[in-house]
């Protein structure tokens, strides 16, 4: 007993499926899984998932249970109805339950589920998630609040996550201490312990997502993920605007990053469409505007190449943020700071290509800028690092991607080491010069002969 009076130790006898090996998977030509070691999968044709069923050779041999479960959706490819079926007699299934979904956005605010026997209503209610915004990150982390069980057998509950937004407990909203539910999962996303009174009531645990229980799914809106395997059910809607592997789970890497709606490059298109909204760019803003100049558009782009986090296009005044597997959306609104700062630059009609000396030495400094206005990047070397690093990407692209690659002569690296060690010295003579965004100022240059003398 605790002490609440609540009994927390019980036995529950069930049945625990453990696929063959080697377990097959079948897919078909669009490359949704049709079957694994235990359910078909059936998908209409915009590629989602209108129903799951077990297996009967599965249910020949084991005695699994015979359970059919079916899908709808709305025009937003948002889940709104789901029917259970595993009442099968005289090879036909009749209904056990029906589930009908109320969204406000993507977030699940209501469900009402109708067992044949009673009516039941959940409400749900969110917050902020991951993103700092209310669906910024899908709902990730924002889940506040839930009332379930209808009118029969009503229990408001809070619910508490995890830094990546997995939830950990359901508490009693009328005494918060008494714990009603307790999970813990795999780095993949597995359900290993799912403890309490209403651990089984509530839906969302991993990711703050829909667990399907009849299937072992989880639900996040245009995919649904598989733990078990820790793989997507089916190819990404997006292509490979999300990355190359189309099936792979936020870059395996779970345990630090998580996934939108299972879109990769959603993530990117929830910090473009939230535009500039930090303190730091309210800030360049504000001296934009200052200074008449106009304010520049964001795209998410995947064509990149795999050295650039982002960049800023002067001819089109355009923030460019590449889209990678795995990239938080600090990392996409870091660039975003970053890469507007530019504008400054561009908006004083400064050159910052890579034609003459005095060009490089302001690409330099405009790198410096946006590393310290733009990035809050706090140490000198640091700041004078990347924007080496910038400008030998920017004008010397080909001597430094061979460098890069260890595909280069001795002559392209003693060349490379010579610019390098003549921008560090340029970079630090400037650093306290540039560090700030106020007025330009003529960027000094040092004599090239320097130089020659010290190589």
């Amino acid at each position: 007993m605790n002490s609440y009076g609540s009994n927390i130790l019980s036995s529950v006898t069930g049945n625990v499926f453990v696929a063959q090996t080697p377990e097959d998977f079948g897919y078909d030509g669009d490359g949704n899984m049709t079957n694994d070691g235990r359910f078909a999968y059936t998908w209409d044709g915009e590629n989602r998932l209108t129903a799951v069923e077990t297996l009967p050779a599965v249910v020949a041999a084991s005695g699994a249970p015979q359970v059919r479960v079916e899908y709808a959706y709305d025009h937003m490819s948002r889940r709104i109805g789901k029917t259970v079926l595993n009442a099968y007699t005289n090879s036909a299934y009749s209904a056990t339950n029906q589930t009908a979904y109320l969204y406000d956005g993507w977030n699940l605010i209501a469900e009402t589920i109708n067992n044949q026997t009673s009516t039941i209503t959940n409400h749900y209610v969110w917050g902020l998630d991951l993103s700092g915004s209310l669906q910024g990150a899908g709902g990730i982390g924002g889940l506040l609040s839930a009332t379930l069980g209808g009118t029969t057998s009503v229990s408001s509950v809070f619910f508490t996550a995890d830094a990546n937004g997995n939830i950990g407990q359901l508490l009693d909203a009328a005494n918060p201490t008494n714990i009603l539910a307790h999970y813990e999962y795999s780095p993949f996303g597995e359900t290993i312990v799912a403890v309490g009174d209403m651990a089984k009531d509530n839906p969302f645990r991993f990711s703050t997502k829909y667990h399907e229980d009849e299937s072992g799914l989880v639900y996040y809106g245009y995919r649904y993920y598989t733990p078990d395997i820790g793989r997507w059910a089916n190819r990404d809607p997006i292509g490979e605007w999300g990355g190359v592997s189309l099936y792979m789970f936020i870059g395996n890497n779970i345990i630090n990053y998580y996934d939108f709606l299972g879109l990769s490059v959603a993530c990117c298109n929830s910090v473009r469409d939230t535009g500039f909204s930090t303190v730091g760019e309210q800030a360049i803003i504000a001296e934009l505007e200052n200074r008449g100049c106009e304010i520049p558009s964001i795209e998410c782009r995947n064509d990149c190449p795999s050295h650039q986090g982002g960049r800023y296009e002067i001819n089109a005044n355009k923030v460019i943020l590449c889209v990678r597997d795995s990239r938080t959306l600090a990392g996409y609104v870091g660039t975003r700071r970053h890469e507007l700062s530019h504008a400054l630059d561009f908006c004083a009609e400064i050159d910052i290509s890579c034609g003459s000396e005095q060009d490089k030495m302001n690409l330099l400094c405009s790198e410096i800028k946006a590393r310290v206005w733009g990035s809050g990047t706090t140490v000198q070397s640091e700041a004078v690092d990347y924007a080496i690093g910038s400008v030998m990407w920017t004008c010397y692209e080909d001597l430094t991607q061979r460098v890069d690659a260890r595909f280069t002569s001795i002559q392209d690296q003693l060349l490379y080491n010579t610019l390098v060690r003549k921008y560090t010295a340029r970079a630090n003579a400037i650093y306290q010069i540039c560090k700030n965004p106020g007025p330009e100022v003529p960027i000094p240059i040092p004599p090239e002969d320097v130089w020659d003398v010290e190589w």
